[in-house]
């Protein structure tokens, strides 16, 4: 997959566990195991409140997951090459790409549809 550099990005092909465990620096067995037992590894975080005054539970993550889902972060993922039209809190030095970016394409649009965001993203005006 060639860069605008001309450089050849390595693809990765994680198909099998035991390849996500290598990437991820664990073993299968401990993968698998915590694959199995993920529910014991959260934790209830803060609990927020909806405009409406109801609660909004949130969830954390504690070890080993945690670091699991830091090293899915930054291993993989920080890896991928999105394409353009895939907005949100991507990391792209190239192409940066924010939340406010991605509003503002659709203003001034004919149709626009409002999804109840600012329950989940309490700084949301």
């Amino acid at each position: 997959m060639p860069h605008e550099n001309g450089a050849v990005a390595k693809v990765l092909n994680i198909s099998k566990e035991s390849t996500l465990a290598s990437i991820l620096g664990v073993s299968e067995s401990e993968l698998v195991s915590l694959s199995c037992s993920v529910t014991k590894y959260h934790k209830p975080g803060k609990l927020l409140k909806k405009k409406s005054g109801e609660p909004r539970p949130t969830h954390d993550a504690h070890e080993p997951l945690k670091t699991i889902h830091e090293r899915i972060n930054s291993r993989p993922l920080k890896q991928v090459e999105y394409p353009p039209y895939v907005l949100g809190g991507i990391s792209d030095p190239n192409n940066p790409r924010s939340c406010k970016r991605h509003a503002a394409l659709h203003s001034g649009k004919k149709t626009l549809i409002s999804e109840d965001i600012a329950d989940f993203y309490p700084n949301t005006t």
